[in-house]
C-alpha cells in the first residue's frame, strides 16, 4: 500500500485501495480515503460519496 494519500498518482489507485481497505473491514481508512479522492479527483466526488453512505450503512449494521 502505498504511504501516504499524495503518493497516488491518479484516481484508480487511490480507489482500488479504498475499496480493499472497505473490503477488509478497515472502513475509517477508506472513509478517509473516499473523502480524499473527492477533494483530489472533483469528478469522482459522487462515486466516492456513495462509497461513503455504503460504509456508513455497513457501520450501522454492525452495531
Amino acid at each position: 500500500m502505498i504511504e501516504t494519500a499524495d503518493d497516488y498518482l491518479d484516481a484508480a489507485d487511490a480507489l482500488e485501495t479504498a475499496s480493499r481497505l472497505d473490503s477488509q473491514g478497515d472502513w475509517a481508512d477508506a472513509i478517509e480515503l473516499y473523502h480524499y479522492i473527492a477533494d483530489r479527483w472533483p469528478e469522482q466526488m459522487p462515486y466516492a460519496f456513495a462509497c461513503i453512505r455504503e460504509i456508513h450503512g455497513k457501520q450501522d449494521l454492525a452495531r
